[in-house]
């Protein structure tokens, strides 16, 4: 089982000695991906819709929105600053769940399917259990106590999150 918890308040506030404890509620919360790149002539639209989730209601309880920058447009000569060849192989492992061979921009996944922009989960799905982060500095504890029937095996992933995050695009369709 996988469990996200969504800790904004861990960046900038766990620095200042004490420590930051971040809990979610027991209901699973939805991870949004979406796959973009600078490159991509099509993307700017999905990179909007993706930015206009802050302040909607759900946002970290019901779902968490993450944007992986890809980079097979870098070939092109349209590098992006933001892009990871880790976020382009995660992209490639959704494809290859799917049976897929193809990638593409923009690409939107929810909890591990293919998907579109669309209606946003407005509450957390079943309980599956309670994840707490516990940050000082750059060190990050996560716990997870699972629901009564729920697996106990469990991963936990952590993404740095940023918002209204821009840039200057240089080159390609998009400068």
């Amino acid at each position: 089982m996988n469990a996200w918890l969504a800790a904004g308040l861990l960046a900038g506030t766990a620095a200042a000695g004490e420590p930051v404890v971040v809990r979610s509620g027991p209901g699973r919360t939805a991870l949004l991906e979406l796959f973009t790149s600078e490159g991509c002539s099509s993307c700017p639209d999905a990179d909007a819709w993706l930015g206009a989730l802050e302040g909607k209601p759900g946002l970290w309880r019901a779902f968490v929105p993450v944007g992986f920058h890809v980079i097979y447009w870098d070939r092109l000569g349209w590098p992006d600053p933001w892009g990871a060849k880790s976020y382009t192989e995660r992209q490639r492992r959704h494809a290859d769940r799917w049976g897929s061979w193809r990638v593409y921009t923009p690409g939107f996944v929810t909890d591990g399917a293919e998907g579109r922009p669309g209606a946003l989960p407005a509450a957390p799905g079943p309980k599956t259990g309670t994840l707490e982060a516990r940050a000082r500095g750059r060190l990050v504890v996560v716990a997870y106590a699972p629901e009564p029937g729920t697996p106990r095996a469990a991963r936990a992933f952590a993404a740095t999150l940023g918002m209204g995050l821009k840039s200057r695009v240089r080159s390609g369709e998009n400068a």
